[in-house]
């Protein structure tokens, strides 16, 4: 385990299956920066015209690590790489990738990992991940701070009419199941594209309570919530 009981998950391997690693820094939680669309400045007046696009960047946080085995050390090398999710703090992950990595020999056989990740703008709760089975209409609760984009799995036939809060969405031709993933802006069923079945977006649930009901022939809705936070 790091220095102070510290410990980091990346990829789904634990700090602590190094012996001989040492987590030294794990850098600071960020509040990612808005992205706006800038329209310029209005003729004739000094504002500045702009819109919230409701989307946010990705930033940099930057990790340290002190590693005595070298074999540990090679090992680290290829675990700290690539994508993945990033486990820092308690109840839930960042999805991220290494973006950069320095290394540094020190006194009495210590080597310093230093590893910078991008970090994608949320912190992903551990809870979204969660299945939660409707089999009649119901509510569904957003614990995060921020609108999800959560994955909708509707089993049954025919048309179907979604209702989430005050918005509804038509799918056409279900044949024993579609799968809604807002996120990735996908509809399918296995590994067929089912896009053309839906009309009116895709859902998301609002921060709180969301009412979800249906019309058609429905036997049960499977919905993972995607919970994110700022």
């Amino acid at each position: 385990m790091g220095a102070g009981g510290c410990a980091v998950k990346f990829n789904g391997i634990d700090s602590s299956a190094f012996p001989s690693l040492t987590v030294t820094k794990k850098g600071t939680r960020q509040t990612p920066k808005k992205i706006y669309e800038d329209y310029g400045v209005l003729p004739g007046t000094s504002r500045a015209l702009f819109e919230d696009t409701g989307q946010y960047l990705p930033y940099k946080r930057s990790m340290a690590f002190l590693v005595k085995d070298p074999a540990d050390f090679r090992s680290v090398t290829v675990w700290l790489d690539g994508t993945g999710n990033l486990e820092i703090e308690e109840g839930g992950y960042y999805k991220s990738r290494v973006a950069k990595t320095d290394q540094e020999d020190l006194l009495c056989g210590w080597r310093l990992y230093e590893v910078e990740f991008e970090v994608q703008p949320f912190f992903w709760l551990g809870s979204g991940l969660e299945t939660v089975t409707l089999t009649s209409a119901g509510a569904i609760s957003n614990p995060g701070n921020l609108p999800s984009k959560p994955i909708i799995k509707i089993y049954g036939s025919g048309n179907i009419t979604l209702n989430v809060g005050a918005k509804s969405y038509q799918l056409t031709d279900v044949n024993e199941y579609i799968a809604i993933d807002s996120d990735l802006k996908q509809v399918y069923k296995e590994q067929l594209n089912q896009g053309k079945k839906l009309v009116g977006g895709f859902p998301t649930l609002n921060v709180g309570s969301n009412n979800i009901s249906w019309t058609g022939n429905v036997t049960k809705l499977e919905i993972k919530g995607n919970w994110i936070d700022l």
